[in-house]
């Protein structure tokens, strides 16, 4: 069974992403919640036609499930019809989900925005955790170093990648996550 196989309903997925969104994302900032929810709106949509969401938005989805279950709150377990004990289940297998595919050697995540700002909000998930998951943080935040700079973020802002962007055309969203992202990680190294 894929990790894919294992989110939550769809309706339940979009309780756990407004949740996110309005609790957790705050405090974070990394993702962009628009695109974040319509990449999760096409990761089930993908799920629903029988094909495989990309290992990135697998790994965004159950991270976000991850920080909304942790940051539970009786509004969200009430409109979940759930206990305490359920959100604290959840987010220990949504934590490990998310953790195996970050792991996961075969389908590794190949360099993006995305999937930076996803490592790194996981990163912070596990960070606040009270569970075993802490050990993980610095690895997570290791490998996600790694990536920005392959995406070469410290030099982003540079004249000449500013002159680049002008004369190619980029995204602003993406940019933006970017931003978040390397900002994140330069501020959690202090």
């Amino acid at each position: 069974m894929t990790a894919a196989a294992q989110l939550p309903p769809v309706d339940q997925a979009r309780e756990l992403f407004r949740h996110f969104a309005i609790v957790y994302q705050p405090h974070v900032g990394i993702l962009h919640v628009p695109s974040t929810r319509a990449m999760m709106e096409n990761a089930y949509s993908t799920l629903s036609e029988g094909g495989e969401p990309s290992a990135t938005a697998v790994l965004t989805l159950f991270t976000v499930f991850a920080g909304a279950a942790m940051s539970w709150t009786a509004d969200l377990l009430r409109r979940l019809e759930s206990t305490r004990d359920d959100a604290n289940a959840a987010y220990k297998v949504y934590t490990r989900l998310a953790l195996m595919i970050a792991d996961d050697p075969n389908h590794s995540l190949a360099p993006s925005a995305s999937a930076l700002a996803a490592l790194v909000t996981l990163a912070q998930v596990v960070l606040n955790s009270d569970d075993g998951f802490r050990t993980r943080e610095f690895m997570l935040r290791s490998r996600s170093l790694m990536m920005a700079r392959g995406l070469q973020l410290h030099r982003l802002d540079t004249a000449h990648s500013r002159a680049e962007r002008s004369a190619k055309g980029f995204n602003s969203i993406e940019l933006q996550v970017q931003r978040r992202a390397w900002w994140h990680l330069v501020a959690s190294d202090w």
